[in-house]
């Protein structure tokens, strides 16, 4: 079902969302790398850092107190609507 395909990717991504502000308050600085984050969270399974149609989620450092976690949606390409739309979530440290 592809709108379950989505509400389980963004539900993975706030989980990610969440790690990183958790990796902030224990090391003082934003994760480095999507690895960071999984390095740190061991409830975070093999699956919690790929997306529902099976790819890793990106990870982009945007500045020093920000980083973007996305996908590219069914399609596996940037832009799209529907299924293929890009889910993204961003924190601001």
């Amino acid at each position: 079902n592809p709108a379950s395909e989505q509400r389980i990717t963004r539900a993975r991504l706030r989980v990610l969302q969440q790690t990183a502000i958790e990796f902030k308050g224990r090391f003082g600085y934003p994760p480095p790398s999507l690895g960071a984050l999984l390095a740190i969270s061991p409830s975070l399974s093999k699956d919690g850092y790929l997306d529902e149609w099976g790819r890793p989620f990106l990870f982009q450092s945007n500045s020093v107190n920000c980083i973007t976690l996305y996908s590219f949606g069914a399609d596996g390409q940037p832009g799209g609507t529907g299924t293929n739309s890009d889910q993204f979530g961003m924190v601001s440290f």
